[in-house]
């Protein structure tokens, strides 16, 4: 498939940022990935290419990545909003998870073609050493010291246990500083919200 040069930069742009980047068409089959998402697919552990779709080793996932590929192939034909969703995705090999964000892609009925994307799927590796700056982070979302500090922990990896360890604070001052995470950076789930950090300008890879 030929891309335009739009499409090229936006796909060069995420290989650079250390982000795997895979479009979907209309039917949710693979039309094209950047050099990350083909190195993660050819890994095989946990996510892989099977029949040109995306395919997940546990069975449960694979079920659930399906279940919002096509709800949200179906909201887009129906010209509605499409919600963003994520999957955490566990690795066969036992290292850290990815971090799967399925994003709809603007549709131009005029312009489309058989070609033409209809969903990016974003891989997150949390092992990509990506550096975030704390202070910038604090200023584009309003955050406090301590929710920057939070935010950044999981975006690196991190579980909620681990940052409760690390930070010395109880699991439930730790959830109250997410959800005032959540509710500034207008974000619900944990992995849209690492997805958030990973992809701001306040990180660096």
């Amino acid at each position: 498939m030929q891309l335009d040069g739009v499409q090229q930069m936006w796909v060069g742009s995420f290989s650079a940022r250390a982000i795997g980047v895979v479009m979907l068409d209309k039917v949710g089959c693979i039309l094209r990935c950047n050099s990350l998402a083909e190195q993660f697919l050819n890994e095989k552990d946990g996510l892989s290419r099977l029949h040109q779709r995306l395919h997940l080793k546990s069975s449960e996932l694979n079920l659930q990545l399906k279940t919002y590929i096509d709800e949200a192939l179906e909201t887009q034909r129906q010209g509605k909003v499409v919600s963003v969703n994520a999957l955490s995705v566990p690795r066969t090999s036992g290292r850290r998870v990815y971090e799967l964000v399925i994003k709809p892609v603007p549709i131009q009925p005029l312009m489309e073609s058989r070609s033409s994307p209809h969903l990016n799927v974003f891989i997150f590796s949390q092992e990509g050493g990506v550096e975030v700056n704390m202070r910038l982070l604090m200023k584009l979302y309003r955050l406090t010291a301590t929710e920057a500090s939070v935010a950044i922990k999981l975006a690196q990896g991190s579980t909620l246990d681990e940052v409760v360890e690390s930070m010395n604070i109880s699991r439930n001052t730790a959830r109250t500083h997410l959800r005032a995470i959540f509710s500034k950076t207008g974000t619900n789930q944990q992995s849209v919200l690492v997805s958030l950090v990973l992809n701001s300008l306040a990180s660096q890879s």
